[in-house]
């Protein structure tokens, strides 16, 4: 018998929907209706392309994949940013689900070529993965455990999200204003307190300004509203990164002791990829946001990581627009359905005191404070109507002529991912995963 799924993610199954990053749309807008249909297709493409990924953990995966062909080095991070070692595994790819895009990846051979460290003893993963891709645009990817644990050389039970773009090479300009989501879960650390935010770069990444924002409250999760996260010693926001080098399509560069790696492309979006414990950023240009009207009447796929069970794969059908929100409703490749669950921007009137400015915002001096004025003001910010609990956030983008929804799902955690009553020390709304769709 089908399992019924009334809310998109309850707070039993806090999920985390994985998507691809459509960044070749961006770039050439002539060639993006052409890949979003082929990628119901087969994607077995003769065309070799490498995309640069972020994980749930924090670590750098880069992933070439022509045909069914699939090789990974995975660049094993520690809490510096600094690599350890590197994971170089090998598999060879099934055919793509008609239904849920995904393909099955079975792995041939692996091996560990040594950093910071030498490998350790039993880095060598088996097993197989999920791997979802549109091809020259970006890659999604769900790694079970096992062999998480295994390329990592250490022991977990924690399933990983990849999440990365083509590598488009070193764009000579990046410089504009972005909208982010975190990618990281609550058990992995206690600085999954930020869940979305704002970053205004120059040409080289150098010269930043950042707003971080999570949520507070102290009772239920349905009263949490927004607060600003950004570092109360640099409540500015405004940091100069240090180093310059590029390769590969990933600049380098430094903050506070810590390595950071940056896959940023012209077409305008990046992934920043922080040290391991800390997850990544995933994030595209304000130019870009999608507004609520682009979510409507579209089919979506997406990859699900409750956050307690297994993973699964969704397809999904948005509702027309009617009341500023549209409703989705699909099914889940293990037999689930989800139905009418509400998506409405931040900017709606009805979420005005949620998505309100943060006292510590307003008199911070941020510079991206003058431009939005209040969380509701992040270009593409929209809330996931779940149940009684309403606490889904999410940042849409226009993708040629395609839409990508990614964001997270927060929850009542402690600082070590456990979950705690309102009210006690430590408490308090965080990261419990992320999701992605993107229309097909």
């Amino acid at each position: 018998m089908k399992k019924k799924i009334t809310n998109f993610m309850s707070r039993k199954t806090m999920v985390v929907i994985g998507a691809a990053i459509m960044t070749g749309y961006i770039a050439n807008c002539a060639v993006a209706k052409k890949a979003a249909d082929s990628a119901a297709a087969s994607i077995a493409a003769t065309a070799t392309n490498v995309y640069n990924s972020t994980t749930s953990r924090g670590d750098l995966v880069s992933y070439t994949i022509t045909g069914s062909d699939v090789t990974l080095d995975w660049n094993v991070t520690d809490a510096t940013g600094v690599i350890q070692f590197t994971a170089n595994i090998a598999a060879t790819c099934g055919a793509q689900d008609a239904t849920y895009g995904y393909r099955t990846c079975t792995i041939s051979s692996a091996t560990c070529t040594a950093g910071a460290v030498a490998c350790p003893a039993g880095t060598a993963p088996s097993g197989t993965f999920e791997v979802m891709e549109i091809p020259g645009t970006a890659v999604i990817v769900h790694v079970p455990a096992a062999v998480a644990s295994a390329a990592e050389g250490a022991t977990t039970t924690r399933e990983e999200l990849h999440a990365g773009f083509i590598s488009g090479g070193c764009p000579a300009d990046v410089s504009g204003d972005y909208a982010y989501i975190k990618v990281a879960r609550a058990s992995m650390t206690s600085s999954a307190t930020d869940l979305f935010g704002m970053y205004r770069t120059d040409a080289t990444f150098t010269n930043v300004h950042h707003s971080e924002f999570g949520m507070t409250t102290t009772g239920a999760i349905s009263a949490a509203i927004s607060d600003y996260m950004t570092n109360a010693a640099n409540l500015s926001g405004a940091e100069i990164l240090t180093g310059s080098t590029c390769n590969n399509g990933v600049f380098t560069r430094s903050a506070s002791g810590n390595t950071l790696r940056i896959n940023a492309t012209a077409g305008g979006t990046f992934i920043l990829d922080l040290p391991a414990g800390q997850g990544g950023l995933i994030s595209f240009k304000t130019t870009n946001a999608a507004a609520i009207g682009d979510l409507a009447s579209r089919n979506w796929w997406g990859i699900v990581f409750p956050d307690a069970g297994a993973p699964d794969l969704v397809s999904l059908t948005s509702s027309t627009l009617a009341s500023n929100q549209v409703t989705v409703s699909g099914s889940t490749l293990s037999g689930g359905t989800i139905t009418n669950v509400p998506v409405q921007p931040a900017s709606d009137a009805a979420l005005a005191t949620k998505f309100t400015a943060p006292t510590a915002y307003t008199t911070s001096g941020n510079a991206l404070q003058t431009t939005y004025a209040a969380p509701a003001n992040i270009p593409g910010l929209m809330q996931i109507s779940q149940g009684p609990d309403n606490n889904i956030v999410a940042i849409a983008s226009k993708v040629g002529s395609q839409v990508m929804l990614f964001g997270t799902v927060y929850n009542l955690r402690s600082a070590a991912g456990a979950t705690c009553t309102a009210g006690t020390a430590g408490c308090i709304p965080r990261n419990a995963g992320n999701f992605m769709l993107f229309s097909h």
